[in-house]
């Protein structure tokens, strides 16, 4: 599963958060950066201030008085409890900001100093230091920084907090709106890997261990095991288990038999304080235990455990309620001599599906949920750029950057969108007499402002007089966007991305080639495969969500053509799509 401490260092490296933090910092005129909540910060990649913090993270320093600046649960507390949002961190030194919220924690803070004053005490600086074992020239480097920090009025600090509050919001929405997207698709991955496993296996053994593992994953539990029920025992007995205690547990003992016997999911926070606690369960905290029913005939029990309490939630029960149906089908199709034959196997595979139709339904409601506000604040953010006259140009590059973000955020829907109309069989594409060139350009002017952020030139190469054929425009744009914003992704600054066109006997020939780092062999083979980024061989990358290339192999089939890769490391790329020639009418 994505934690959200790591989802902040994916939001930052795959977003223009640091071009945001370089424009607040050039309209505010005062150091503002994010800190993480384990005690390092992001710069914008303009921005000439240090945090004046930083002496003492560096230092690994004992807790402030007001607060541990490498915690966020105290440095939160410390902002919201005081009158005015503020506080005072160092001699002479005011901090405010807002934090950044995704699945309702502060996973960051944005954060701004300024100076109070502009009479300098540098003994009580000094003073200060040597309290917390400064050495002289991080002494000296302090002193720097106060003198850097500027002296704001009233009305610009408040216009300060104004500004950082409405980011940082801004930031906690979309960023909680994607962070559950990007969950739902590792969900559906980690589902559709035990649903391939349940198929490919024939051994029980392999696919109960195979389920254990994967839903401790799921849930980042600490333990987990599968009992299934032994009626000449009256017993549960484990079949394999993940660093488990029991092996046997006699009937009506423990939270799972309980489970079992009331057919119904235990969702415990604090097992230590249930009725039915086991005491060699005593260095776990938290348990969730679902029974495996099929028409009123117990099977088992998955049973999974934390070390921390109040760790399993709602959504961890429906998950596990949906997948609990795969096994129970798994256990009834290999043991079927040993439960009721009277049970309808149908109707198990009936809840299945409805069981993923209800997954599929939320992640194309939450994306419809997501696109409509987008699309408001894409034309607000558009008539500021284009034809308002009350901003200042810093402010009109800060929405420019702003614009840019919110298109991306669009691109992801929108692919989220078609990987569920995918999977849902109810693709419908909308053939039309289309102009290949004019779907080029289209194409490459969604990318260009990315590119150039990164110094990239795209060029296009049109090698045919009439590329004129019968498709779906929109998906062709989907399909060539989706493959210029993984050639811009991947290629260094100052590189270049090439379009080419070409007409052929029966297709025409497009070619999306770049100079970037290149694809490895081992990721070549499942490049078109769903859930594949090919991130894990490429080195400093952030995985997104492996779904793109698969939809545009998917959509290429659909218009009856095809598309090859050709790439080595620290080379380059080439995508090669071949869309057949259609008559116009």
């Amino acid at each position: 599963m994505m934690a959200e401490t790591i989802f902040i260092d994916q939001l930052v490296e795959t977003s223009l958060i640091q071009e945001h933090l370089d424009s607040i910092t050039q309209v505010l005129e005062i150091p503002v950066y994010i800190l993480k909540n384990d005690g390092t910060y992001i710069l914008g990649k303009q921005n000439r201030y240090l945090p004046i913090c930083d002496r003492f993270i560096k230092n690994k320093i004992k807790k402030c008085e007001q607060c541990d600046i490498r915690d966020l649960r105290t440095i939160v507390p410390a902002l919201s409890n005081s009158e005015n949002g503020t506080y005072d961190c160092l001699p002479m030194i005011e901090v405010f900001g807002s934090p950044i919220i995704v699945n309702k924690k502060p996973i960051a803070i944005i954060l701004a100093e300024r100076k109070k004053s502009s009479e300098i005490n540098i003994t009580q600086i000094q003073e200060y230091a040597r309290e917390f074992d400064l050495d002289s020239k991080n002494t000296n480097a302090l002193i720097e920084s106060i003198l850097m920090l500027p002296i704001l009025s009233v009305e610009k600090i408040n216009s300060a907090k104004k500004l950082i509050s409405v980011t940082a919001n801004a930031i906690s929405q979309l960023a909680d709106k994607e962070f559950f997207l990007r969950r739902s698709i590792e969900q559906m991955k980690i589902t559709n890997d035990i649903a391939v496993a349940i198929s490919r296996y024939k051994d029980i053994g392999l696919i109960i261990q195979f389920v254990v593992d994967r839903v401790v994953e799921l849930t980042e539990a600490n333990t987990g095991n599968l009992f299934l029920w032994d009626e000449a025992k009256r017993a549960l007995v484990t079949y394999k288990k993940k660093d488990f205690v029991y092996t046997e547990i006699p009937e009506g003992k423990g939270i799972i038999s309980r489970a079992l016997n009331k057919h119904r999911i235990e969702r415990v926070g604090n097992i230590h304080s249930d009725p039915d606690y086991m005491e060699q369960y005593s260095n776990m905290q938290s348990e969730l235990a679902v029974p495996l029913i099929a028409e009123n005939v117990p099977i088992g029990v998955l049973d999974i455990l934390s070390n921390e309490p109040n760790h399993f939630t709602e959504e961890h029960e429906q998950i596990l309620a949906m997948l609990s149906k795969y096994v129970t089908a798994s256990i009834l199709s290999t043991f079927v001599s040993q439960v009721a034959a009277s049970i309808e196997s149908a109707h198990l595979i009936e809840e299945l599906k409805k069981s993923a139709t209800d997954k599929d339904e939320l992640i194309r409601n939450l994306a419809h949920e997501l696109k409509t506000p987008l699309t408001h604040i894409i034309a607000f953010l558009d008539h500021l750029v284009n034809r308002s006259t009350s901003i200042s140009e810093k402010e009109r590059e800060f929405a420019k950057l702003s614009h840019q973000e919110m298109w991306r955020y669009v691109r992801l829907v929108d692919k989220i969108l078609t990987f569920s109309r995918i999977l849902g069989k109810r693709l419908v594409l909308s053939k039309e007499p289309v102009n290949l060139s004019n779907v080029l350009k289209t194409a490459i002017d969604f990318c260009t402002p990315i590119a150039k952020l990164k110094g990239i030139e795209m060029q296009l190469q049109e090698n045919v007089k009439d590329a004129k054929t019968i498709a779906d425009k929109d998906s062709l744009i989907q399909i060539l966007v989706n493959l210029l914003d993984n050639a811009v992704k991947y290629t260094p600054n100052g590189g270049f991305v090439q379009v080419s066109i070409e007409e052929h006997k029966s297709v025409f020939r497009i070619k999306v080639k770049d100079n970037g780092i290149g694809i490895s062999e081992t990721a070549l083979q499942h490049i078109f495969e769903a859930y594949h980024s090919g991130d894990e061989d490429r080195p400093g990358q952030r995985g997104g969500l492996g779904i793109g290339l698969y939809i545009v192999k998917q959509l290429v089939e659909e218009h009856n053509g095809t598309i090859t890769v050709e790439s080595k490391l620290n080379e380059g790329t080439t995508f090669t799509l071949d869309l057949p020639k259609k008559e116009m009418t």
